[in-house]
């Protein structure tokens, strides 16, 4: 697949790029989790994680980092983003996941009657594997948009001195 050599071109600096891009993600997008955390330990003295994760919240914060995936696979490059189809496939994909899992958990909290059997601790793995796979996901597109970002220079001189030479020569041609 092309994006692995999109990869494969990345330097040290995309991944490092990559790497500061997921660290503020992380931070940011899960602020939420850990001011709810420290808030209630200083209430309760004990906080349980299913709260975190029993509504699907996981599920809601995955489809945020896979909208702003989108954004970058559908972005123009020059040469367009490798395996676009696919991978705008695998996203479309990965948000109906997350949307069936939120409903599912929203369904339950908000009609109880209806979904009295919704598995909790089902909906918590599904909700942070998907969150995990999604945070992967994100990174390696990071990085290899990072690497799709460089201006090669002397790619664009030689396109230039090609495009001035060609309208040289049929001003030449023209003349003669």
């Amino acid at each position: 697949m092309r994006l692995l050599g999109s990869l494969e071109r990345a330097t040290p600096r995309d991944w490092q790029e990559g790497g500061v891009w997921l660290a503020y993600t992380l931070v940011g997008g899960l602020l939420p989790v850990y001011g709810g955390a420290i808030f209630l330990l200083l209430l309760f003295s004990d906080v349980s994680w299913a709260r975190f994760l029993d509504r699907g919240e996981f599920a809601i914060y995955a489809a945020g980092l896979l909208a702003g995936a989108l954004l970058v696979i559908m972005q123009e490059y020059k040469g367009g983003f490798p395996g676009r189809p696919l991978w705008g496939l695998v996203i479309m994909v990965l948000l109906l996941i997350a949307a069936f899992i939120f409903t599912a958990a929203f369904a339950a909290d908000a009609a109880p009657d209806l979904a009295p059997n919704l598995n909790r601790g089902v909906l918590r793995v599904l909700s942070i594997a998907l969150y995990g796979l999604t945070v992967v996901l994100a990174f390696v597109l990071a990085v290899a948009k990072e690497a799709l970002d460089k201006v090669n220079v002397e790619d664009i001189r030689a396109e230039d001195m090609q495009r001035l030479e060609r309208g040289f020569n049929e001003r030449l041609g023209g003349g003669v």
